[in-house]
């Protein structure tokens, strides 16, 4: 059996591609129809795939179209029903796809499932790979800490899930590290909104998905994904916690209304307060940590016009 097509999207991550269509031909029928979409890479990614991987469907962007839009194309491009998303920098184990479409087949109540996501080297489980629908109640429940200090409680659940209790669990949203779906589904819920260049598109989707069936993290099968490929320096993960926040707003205004989101904004603000201020009290050296620098970036952002519209 062999109807899915992999769409991967790239940006300047030669090694980890190379490492990423290795690992599919390694597992996968020769003839799975595999596609790159290239954002515009000047790293080489494109001569590499075409002199190692000249079976690859590779659309070459003259921009960087980001990682929703990317998807979007190599999704219209795809001819197989079942579409599995799957970053540049994870890499297979096994044949993923086919365990997850015979899941997907067999649970027609299920719109999108998902593979157990781990590090490389320690095989842990990848933390912030799935979670709970954005709104009120998980913002305030991950920015008092209460979700961490009563993990097992689905009550106190927040964005973020921070425990595992089953093999096959339905959650509010995965990762975009890897999902697989059907084609029609994904087009008929318009794919990925446009306004997320990156950084919460994925949680969106799930969303989305979620009016046609189940979001299911499955188990039994695992990716190792190396993560933060395309985000290496203090300044652009400091940037891209600030995309988190504000695209999360704009997911719970989307789909919770104004007064969830300017809600939900005051308890990120007054958390962030208290982070910030225990921080300068007992550990001055904190203060130049990334953590820090991105906990200050994301409460000025709250105050700022960008902000305030998100």
């Amino acid at each position: 059996m062999n109807n899915v097509s992999l769409i991967i999207v790239n940006y300047n991550t030669v090694d980890y591609l190379h490492a990423c269509l290795a690992s599919i031909y390694r597992y996968m029928p020769a003839e799975t129809e595999v596609i790159v979409v290239d954002n515009a890479s000047v790293d080489g990614s494109c001569a590499m795939v075409k002199h190692e991987f000249p079976q690859v469907k590779l659309i070459e962007s003259s921009e960087n179209l980001g990682f929703g839009l990317g998807n979007d194309l190599g999704v219209q491009q795809a001819t197989n029903d079942y579409v599995m998303l799957f970053n540049s920098d994870a890499v297979l184990q096994m044949d993923t796809a086919q365990g997850l479409l015979q899941y997907l087949m067999a649970n027609p109540t299920v719109s999108c499932v998902t593979p157990r996501v781990v590090l490389p080297y320690s095989l842990d489980i990848q933390p912030k790979t799935f979670g709970y629908q954005p709104n009120f109640k998980t913002v305030f429940m991950q920015s008092t800490g209460l979700n961490r200090l009563l993990p097992n409680n689905p009550f106190f659940a927040g964005i973020d899930g921070d425990s595992r209790w089953a093999r096959e669990m339905e959650v509010g949203w995965v990762s975009g590290v890897c999902m697989l779906m059907q084609r029609e589904h994904y087009l008929s819920v318009g794919g990925f909104d446009e306004r997320f260049f990156m950084y919460c598109e994925d949680i969106d989707l799930c969303m989305k998905l979620s009016a046609l069936g189940k979001i299911v993290l499955l188990d039994d099968f695992d990716i190792i994904h190396h993560g933060g490929a395309s985000s290496k320096t203090i300044e652009s993960k400091v940037r891209n916690s600030v995309w988190q926040q504000r695209h999360l707003l704009m997911i719970i205004n989307d789909h919770h209304g104004q007064l969830q989101a300017w809600a939900s904004k005051i308890v990120i603000g007054l958390g962030l307060v208290v982070r910030l201020s225990i921080a300068f009290v007992t550990k001055p050296k904190i203060q130049t940590n990334t953590l820090f620098k991105a906990s200050l970036a994301r409460f000025k952002d709250l105050l700022s016009s960008k902000g305030a519209n998100a």
